[in-house]
């Protein structure tokens, strides 16, 4: 199937398609799944807590009055921040924001949680504090200091090249991303987190959608792992799929053509083989391939590394993870020119 190009046309089509779309675990895996001489230069570190630098989105003033903010903005706190009033009070140890009295829990990684994950202090203005880690896809290992910005979901699947910015930062040395939004946060069909640096492409993922009344955010994020690719990596996949008489040329480069990229795991990381990511639209033309640990793809399911390779999906179409005809997760794919999405499929 062709890709939209970044024609004015394609994106009045992206916008409408993703306006109307969003609403048994093995261990150690085998080696990494790439060709010899093709690994990804990633330092394993530590994880800290340190803070990341945050640069103010521009003229978002939470403070001044007007009309209803356009998408993409931030809009006037409502008189109680959604989402606070659990049970637990700072500094205690959580899993989910609702637990916590101020609804935020200090969240970092999704699968598995991290350890120092606690009940902390309510963001200022009802803001929504986005907490993340930035991880190489296929080791599965913080990646330092790449550069994360978050936009809507609608800006993301027209251009995210040029995706007017809600917030930005930087990440620690030990891949986390610490950051708030300046006041409330409005973008009706979501968020997406792009995380870039040199030698990276280009990654996306959906981080939170609206969760309240009014199109209202809650105050942390849904989503934490930020997964990022070497582009050696995926110039890399790109050659190896171009050997496939099936896939039409037009959705390859993955990076220029906007493909995605993810993984199958349980709740503990680990990922899952033998599962199937089937398009929950009889219709669709997207093409799914499998990526094995020779760096070879077929269209079976997934190996002992639970990644996956998507082409030619609808901006904001969905997908499900299937093992021996269970459906296990649904995800919602945004695809745009210059972006590789990364959706993660989670059981357990």
């Amino acid at each position: 199937m062709h890709r939209p190009s970044n024609s004015s046309a394609a994106a009045s089509t992206a916008a409408v398609l993703l306006s109307s779309s969003l609403a048994a675990c093995v261990g150690a895996p085998p080696p990494p799944p790439f060709s010899a001489g093709s690994t990804s230069e990633v330092t394993v570190v530590d994880g800290d807590t340190t803070e990341a630098t945050t640069e103010p989105t521009a003229g978002s003033d939470p403070t001044t009055t007007g009309p209803e903010p356009s998408e993409g903005t931030t809009a006037e706190p409502p008189p109680e921040c959604p989402g606070s009033g659990g049970p637990l009070v700072e500094g205690e140890a959580c899993t989910a924001h609702d637990q916590c009295a101020s609804g935020i829990c200090t969240i970092y990684t999704d699968a598995p949680i991290n350890a120092d994950a606690n009940c902390a202090y309510a963001p200022p203005d009802c803001a929504t504090r986005i907490t993340a880690t930035t991880l190489d896809l296929a080791f599965r290992v913080p990646v330092p200091s790449m550069e994360v910005t978050v936009v809507s979901a609608s800006d993301a699947a027209i251009d995210p090249t040029t995706a007017s910015p809600l917030v930005a930062a930087i990440g620690s040395e030990g891949g986390r991303i610490d950051v708030f939004s300046e006041g409330p946060l409005w973008a009706p069909e979501g968020i997406v987190a792009l995380t870039s640096a040199p030698g990276y492409a280009l990654t996306g993922a959906m981080v939170a959608e609206p969760e309240f009344p009014g199109g209202a955010y809650g105050l942390g994020t849904q989503v934490h792992d930020l997964w990022v690719i070497p582009e050696k990596v995926v110039e890399h996949w790109s050659l190896e799929l171009l050997e496939d008489p099936e896939l039409p040329d037009e959705v390859l480069p993955l990076s220029e053509q906007g493909g995605a990229m993810g993984v199958v795991r349980s709740a503990l990381g680990d990922p899952i083989p033998d599962v199937q990511i089937v398009p929950t639209d009889p219709a669709s033309s997207a093409v799914v391939r499998y990526i094995h640990g020779d760096g070879s793809f077929d269209a079976e399911g997934t190996s002992g590394w639970g990644l996956f390779v998507i082409l030619g999906a609808e901006p904001g179409e969905s997908f499900e993870a299937v093992l021996m005809g269970v459906s296990l997760d649904q995800q919602q794919v945004i695809t745009a020119p210059g972006m590789v999405y990364t959706p993660t499929f989670t059981t357990g």
